[in-house]
């Protein structure tokens, strides 16, 4: 439905109707097949991706994917609409900061994640599998899911490490 109000603003924004149609059912299709596929995995949420966390929980949460916990040092006005969908949904939902302190010294005691989503969350889950979706990749609407469900896809069918992750997708020294 954001993504559907994304469009419908664009095209008010432009004076024109966009049919987005064709594209919102090729991903719904896309979401039903991840679904099939993946429900009841674990996919933990960081803060470093393309996106709010608090969107991608609630969109995997939708898929029947677990979601241990999310990271976010800071919350975004534009976060207040998906948290208070995700008190409703997941009110037992955990929701760290990886710059405090106490997160590093408690990282063993994480619930467990199959695939960490986020440099972030990859950091804090050493025995998952770490996919990166990092800024620079200017994915939008349709298009963003689909490559968000590809790259997920490509985590449990092509695993790496944090580590590994880190050299392929960041800048590293």
């Amino acid at each position: 439905e954001q993504i559907v109000r994304g469009y419908d603003a664009l095209g008010e924004f432009l004076n024109t109707p966009l049919d987005y149609r064709p594209f919102e059912a090729r991903a719904r299709q896309r979401m039903e097949v991840f679904a099939h596929r993946r429900r009841g995995s674990r996919i933990a949420v960081g803060e470093s991706v393309c996106g709010s966390p608090f969107d991608i929980a609630l969109l995997l949460l939708s898929l029947g994917i677990q979601v241990p916990f999310v990271f976010r040092d800071r919350l975004q006005p534009w976060d207040t609409p998906a948290l208070a969908r995700l008190a409703q949904l997941a009110p037992d939902l955990p929701i760290y900061s990886g710059v405090h302190p106490e997160t590093a010294r408690r990282s063993e005691a994480l619930p467990r994640a199959d695939l960490a989503l986020g440099l972030d969350a990859g950091y804090f889950c050493p025995q998952g599998v770490s996919v990166a979706w990092p800024w620079e990749k200017a994915w939008f609407g349709f298009e963003a899911l689909e490559a968000l469900l590809d790259l997920l896809e490509s985590g449990f069918d092509a695993p790496k490490g944090h580590r590994e992750q880190m050299k392929g997708s960041y800048l590293t020294v």
